[in-house]
Formats: C-alpha cells, sequence, structure tokens
C-alpha cells in the first residue's frame, strides 16, 4: 500500500509541476494591460495546463486532491500578481 501511495504522490507531483511549466510558458503576457485581455490570455493558459495535468494525474485519493488544490492555488496567484504588476503599469494606478 506504501508504495502505491509513493507512486501516486510521485505522479501527481509530475503532473503538477508539467502543468504549471505549460501555464507560465503558455501564459501570453502581452497582452495589453487591460483585465479582460489578461482573463482570456489566463483562461487559455489554464485549459492548456489543466488538460495535461489530468492526463498525468493518477487516482483520486490524497495525493491528487493536494496536487490539484495546489495547483489551483498557483494559478490563482500567479494570475492575479501578473494582473497586479500590470494593471500598475497604467498611469492611474495608486498603489
Amino acid at each position: 500500500m506504501l508504495l502505491i501511495m509513493s507512486v501516486e504522490e510521485a505522479d501527481c507531483k509530475r503532473a503538477y509541476e508539467l502543468a504549471t511549466d505549460l501555464y507560465v510558458s503558455v501564459f501570453d503576457r502581452t497582452k495589453p494591460p487591460e483585465e479582460a485581455a489578461m482573463r482570456i490570455a489566463h483562461e487559455e493558459a489554464v485549459q492548456k495546463a489543466m488538460s495535461i495535468f489530468n492526463a498525468i494525474v493518477v487516482g483520486f485519493g490524497f495525493a491528487r486532491q493536494k496536487y490539484e488544490k495546489r495547483f489551483h492555488m498557483f494559478l490563482k496567484k500567479t494570475f492575479e500578481d501578473h494582473k497586479k504588476k500590470d494593471l500598475c503599469l497604467k498611469p492611474n494606478c495608486l498603489s
């Protein structure tokens, strides 16, 4: 049982790492600093990254839930950080 759990954990971690790398490489950061354009680019990158994550991830247990939650937190934080940075490049930013 321990071996199965460690294999599942390793595969889920691999899925997470590949999906986050794919998201970073696909997310078009050259879009104008407008929230709608950034959101569209983000959603396109999320769809591609989720596809690779779901294709690689194994099982439905704790390891998958852990890495899926971590993946969604990564996506949200990365997008929010990028959005904050780009929107503050606008002249009316008050940060």
